[in-house]
């Protein structure tokens, strides 16, 4: 009697299929009132996936992430026109907080590009803007009154 394979099944990258919500996947038909359109980009994909995938390995996300995930990733680069060093800024700062969730990595991409953070200069400007914003940040008097009770002063 064969005993049931312990090996992890392999996970086969299929982009043809694969659709991020809400975009058309690259090289993807959609129908829309009768017309077929076909979703290219200008730039080439393969240099980019393997760019990718290089800062995924790198940040320790190699495991955690699907094909299907790294293409959405992918998809910020090709569709959002966000830079790659946006997205390794961004696989950076949730490995940094020990963080190797795809949800994260999203969130914080989604956010950059709701702020309009397409290039690694725009997320160190945004970066400068919020240190701006605490550090001109008024401390309440009451606030500032109970501190010096608290410190005896």
């Amino acid at each position: 009697m064969d005993e049931p394979s312990t090996e992890r099944p392999r996970i086969v990258d299929d982009t043809a299929t694969q659709v991020r919500v809400g975009k058309v996947s690259i090289g993807k038909s959609k129908v829309s009132e009768g017309k077929v359109s076909e979703n290219t980009t200008d730039q080439p994909t393969g240099p980019l996936r393997n760019q990718l995938a290089d800062l995924v390995a790198m940040h320790g996300f190699a495991d955690h992430l699907t094909p299907l995930q790294l293409n959405q990733l992918l998809e910020y680069v090709t569709e959002d026109g966000m830079e790659i060093g946006v997205l390794n800024l961004a696989l950076q700062d949730a490995s940094n907080r020990a963080i190797r969730n795809f949800k994260y990595v999203d969130a914080i991409l989604r956010a950059k590009l709701n702020e309009g953070v397409k290039s690694v200069a725009d997320w160190h400007a945004g970066k400068e803007t919020h240190k701006q914003a605490v550090a001109d940040e008024k401390v309440p008097d009451w606030m500032q009154e109970l501190n010096d009770k608290l410190e005896g002063s």
